[in-house]
């Protein structure tokens, strides 16, 4: 969820199925009697220092690319690099599948020990059979592959850069610009601290997380393997993710610019730029400030604002930032971990075997006789299809937005493979049963998830308004442009066009683009009427483009037997329909329908499987563009400006990875080519199947790549600065701890004065070294972001009354959160004794904080925190201790209570459970666990007891 509609209104949306209500969202039992794991900081002694955990850290990068090479280097046998890239990927797929499935069936608990042991597991099975695999053609050392060594400098490039980033910044909050961190930081607690799975709900005592939360999870698995404290590890792990990303689209842009160039250096040339495009870029909103700015010299403005926030929201335009339209380089920037950016890598994982399953389809005669290499091939077939299961899988329960797109991507691989069986109806058939296989397997991988999980809206309903052409043309014109212009050379290099009319072609194609751009341009100038006939005839040329491309490539029999003339009636119908929607003012509509399907006949008219591949990345994302103008999904903001603001955000991350890996690999053909045609990089198949043409086309594309990669590359450099100095304040000292601000902080209240952190950091520190399990916790919370409640649940990961009511009513009813907010309002301000000892019992609450928050209790009134706190309440608190409550820890102006035993509705399981200031303790020592978890139990009920001591 962005962060700025913490103040929208809540809306009761049709969308909710009145017959899910029955399902309550919660545990069968109090949470503070679920099973007990404490192991989630296992090495604090250690790694609670920055530069220690770093290394730790890069000791697991390394220890997860080891596990699974011998596997992954045979499945991607398609790929230069053999699948280097994704093997981290593989690692963290494969070992964190098996943990989660045990721990959501209850067979073992979500412990280090079993997170490490599985580990160890998948390397023995993988390492003992990879001599029964057989070897991948041309295997060689990683090292003397430099397409594994370019993946390799660009996945630790990528990670040295963002982990800059973090050191420079490492904040978990931030009043207003705070991001979806403090989510993040709560899930991730949370399910450190969960034995089974679905994980616990750390803002709705009660309730388990019903959300997308497997991405975090992966997240936490990794914490658990190195003990790091999640406050330094999301910090380490935040850079990860992009880097991943990072070195897996030069991965699949390598392999796809490999078969279109049969060139190593045309693979990394691809690799690079489709990198760049998909993880570096920027959109080209700020490009366009820039020139502004420099001709018109306007006024001052909110930089953050102005240069890093607004531009990702770029429909219907910047200057009314209502639909987010983010891009990775945004997400690694802002330090998210949201569910997208911890799915981004494992999509581009997908898609690279979908890729090696469609390349492979020579091989499926081989795997259906009975030859001996049968065997061989069968594996060749089934190995990746396996891996896309699992992949399908972890995107569902990640972020189920990316399914729909990645599982058709893979349809089409499955169809592009069979390819090999040579009539239509057999082809058919195998098609489909492996798709329906393929879906069944997927289905029960995630059947622990689903069995829990209820979407709480699924309604489809058509869009009210319309994007301007202008808003797709900041966002991703210079994706556009580019893979437009890369299809001509793509056609062009294999004779498709008339060699005659290549350049007269080319010429006036340019020439109508630049002068239509420049009648954009005037609408600076207050002329709409020019920039509306520029925005006219920008569409039409672009879609105009891709019809006479597809047009010239369809001279023969394809795909199915399909004769030629039918695909070219189909181009006159996109030409039809594309002309309709131009004459009906629905421009974006037209311009994606008009690539989309131009881009899909172009898929049946094309011969080699890279080539349609390629085009089929390009027809997926410009359909989909095309259905966000006309559907969207109802959800809780439904009602309002921002009704179709997650359906943007999600679905255009899709399309901007799509579109790049698609830039990526035509703009690296067409540089290749020059190159290869001047003799730079010559390859060995120069004078073959079409490639002496090195046309009009590809220099162009060539050229215009310059200024877009400019003009894409400005956002980061505008950008980065401005939100890396966005900080509470001077930092002391270079760290990774993402608490480090509650040490200086300070939030000023309206009245005067101002709420303080420190005492509440070191009430949080003694919660997540002294307290085991998730006993429910009682703290300030009034919404999100402003004046920063819910801290100790985000920060803890235990359960509170209610946390950021704006994120629970996107995962659970809203008949209670409410009433929950109002409940822990008065436990705070109400003088009654009983009222407070009721509120207890409700919510089975066993600690209560009352730190500066508590006192002030703060009514959150735009950026402002108004002082509404209650000094009668908080002395009716106090004037509870040994009746009802006891102190446990005191610092400052910061008490943290235990109800006491007498008062609670019920107690713990002794066994390894948690039941009370030393009793718990006590039982732990005699439940058989080792001497490692024996000493930390006595060392911190020697703390608990001196804490008590008066």
């Amino acid at each position: 969820m962005p962060l700025y509609i913490a103040a929208l209104p809540s809306f009761q949306v049709e969308g909710v199925d009145p017959s899910q209500r029955d399902q309550p969202l919660t545990f069968d039992q109090p949470v503070g009697e679920l099973p007990v794991v404490d192991d989630a900081r296992w090495s604090s002694s250690v790694t609670d220092n920055s530069f220690t955990a770093l290394l730790v850290w890069i000791v697991l990068l390394i220890a997860l690319q080891a596990v699974t090479w011998p596997l992954v280097r045979r499945v991607f046998s398609r790929f230069p690099d053999n699948g280097w890239a994704f093997t981290r990927l593989t690692t963290i797929l494969l070992a964190g599948y098996g943990v989660w499935l045990l721990s959501s069936i209850q067979l073992i608990a979500f412990r280090a020990i079993w997170a490490a042991g599985t580990l160890l597991a998948l390397a023995a099975v993988i390492w003992l059979t990879a001599r029964r695999i057989a070897a991948c053609p041309n295997n060689r050392p990683w090292w003397s592959n430099p397409v594994i060594v370019a993946t390799e400098a660009v996945f630790w490039a990528s990670f040295a850069l963002f982990l800059t980033y973090r050191f420079m910044n490492p904040d978990s909050y931030h009043p207003i610009w705070g991001g979806e961190k403090p989510m993040e930081f709560a899930h991730l607690n949370a399910i450190l601290r969960s034995a089974h799975f679905p994980p616990v709900d750390p803002w709705y005592s009660g309730g388990y997380i019903n959300y997308y939360y497997y991405g975090t999870y992966l997240v936490a698995f990794l914490i658990k393997l190195t003990g790091i404290p999640a406050e330094i590890a999301f910090n380490l792990a935040q850079p990860t993710f992009p880097a991943l990303l990072a070195a897996s689209s030069f991965s699949l842009s390598a392999a796809l610019g490999k078969r279109l160039t049969r060139s190593t250096a045309g693979a990394i040339v691809s690799g690079l730029i489709g990198t760049f495009f998909v993880q570096f870029s920027g959109n080209l909103i700020v490009a366009e400030r820039l020139i502004d700015r420099a001709r018109n010299g306007l006024g001052p403005v909110n930089g953050f604002s102005y240069w890093v926030f607004d531009p990702t929201r770029a429909i219907p335009d910047a200057d009314r930032p209502i639909n987010i339209t983010e891009f990775p380089y945004f997400g690694a920037l802002y330090a998210d971990l949201h569910p997208h950016v911890i799915a981004m890598p494992f999509t581009i994982l997908t898609i690279a075997l979908a890729w090696q399953t469609a390349s492979q389809w020579r091989v499926v005669p081989v795997a259906l006789s009975r030859r001996p290499a049968a065997r061989e091939a069968g594996f060749a077939l089934l190995a990746p299809l396996a891996l896309a299961a699992v992949g399908l899988g972890t995107l569902f329960m990640t972020n189920a937005w990316d399914l729909p797109m990645y599982a058709a991507i893979v349809g089409v691989a499955v169809v592009m493979v069979t390819r090999g069986i040579p009539r239509i109806v057999p082809r058919l058939h195998v098609s489909l049963t492996v798709l329906f296989v393929l879906g069944v397997t997927t289905w029960l991988l995630i059947l622990p998830f689903t069995s829990h999980y209820v979407a709480l809206f699924g309604d489809i309903a058509t869009v009210r308004d319309r994007t301007p052409l202008l808003a797709i043309e900041s966002h991703l014109g210079g994706h556009i442009l580019l893979t437009t212009l890369g299809i001509q050379a793509l056609v062009a290099s294999g004779l498709r066009f008339p060699r005659r009319a290549l350049t007269p072609y080319a010429g006036g194609a340019i020439s109508l683009l630049t002068i239509f751009l420049f009648m954009q341009s005037r609408s600076n100038e207050g002329s709409a009427l020019w920039s509306r006939a520029g925005e006219l005839g920008m569409a039409t040329v672009v879609v105009g483009m891709w019809v006479i491309a597809a047009w010239f490539t369809t001279r023969a029999r394809s795909e199915f037997n399909v004769h030629p003339s039918a695909l070219k009636t189909l181009l006159v119908e996109v030409v039809v329909i594309s002309a309709a929607l131009l004459f009906l003012d629905r421009l974006v509509l037209a311009l994606y329908l008009g690539i989309g399907l131009s881009a899909a006949i172009l898929w049946f008219s094309l011969r080699r499987p890279s080539e349609r591949f390629l085009v089929a990345l390009i027809a997926g994302g410009s359909l989909l563009g095309a259905s966000l103008e006309l559907v969207y999904l109802v959800d809780d903001l439904s009602g309002g400006d921002w009704y179709r603001m997650n359906t943007i955000f999600k679905f255009y991350n899709e399309i901007w990875n799509l579109f790049g890996i698609a830039t990526g690999v035509l703009a690296g053909h067409a540089v290749w080519a020059i190159g290869a045609r001047t003799g730079a990089h010559r390859a060995p198949s120069m004078g073959q199947r079409g490639y002496p043409n090195v046309s009009i086309w590809a220099k162009i594309t060539t050229v215009i790549l310059i200024p877009v990669f400019i003009a894409s590359l400005a956002y980061a450099v505008v950008a980065t600065p401005i939100r890396l100095e966005q900080s509470w304040g001077e930092r002391n000292k270079l760290t990774l701890n993402a608490y480090q601000w509650m040490d200086y902080a300070s939030m000023p209240l309206q009245q005067g004065g101002a709420l303080t952190y420190q005492d509440d950091l070191a009430a949080i520190n003694w919660f997540n070294e002294n307290i085991p399990g998730t006993p429910v916790i009682a703290e300030a919370a009034f919404g999100p972001y402003r004046c920063n409640g819910s801290r100790y649940s985000i920060a803890t990961g235990l359960p509170a009354v209610i946390g950021w009511q704006r994120h629970e009513q996107q995962q659970r009813y809203l008949d209670d959160l409410g009433s929950r907010q109002a409940a822990l309002r008065e436990l705070y301000t109400t003088p009654s004794v009983d009222v407070k000892r009721e509120i207890f019992e409700r919510y089975d609450i066993e600690y209560i904080v009352v730190g500066d928050t508590e006192r002030h209790y703060p009514t959150v009134n735009g950026n402002d925190c108004i002082d509404t706190g209650s000094p009668e309440g908080i002395a009716a608190l106090e004037s509870m201790v040994g009746d009802s409550l006891e102190v446990a820890f005191q610092q400052g102006t910061t008490t943290v209570y235990r109800v006491t035993q007498e008062q609670l509705p019920h107690s713990r399981p002794a066994d390894g459970v948690y039941s009370g200031p030393v009793t718990g303790r006590l039982r732990l020592l005699h439940s058989g666990c080792g001497a490692a978890w024996q000493r930390a139990a006595f060392g911190t009920l020697r703390s608990e007891v001196r804490i008590l001591s008066p």
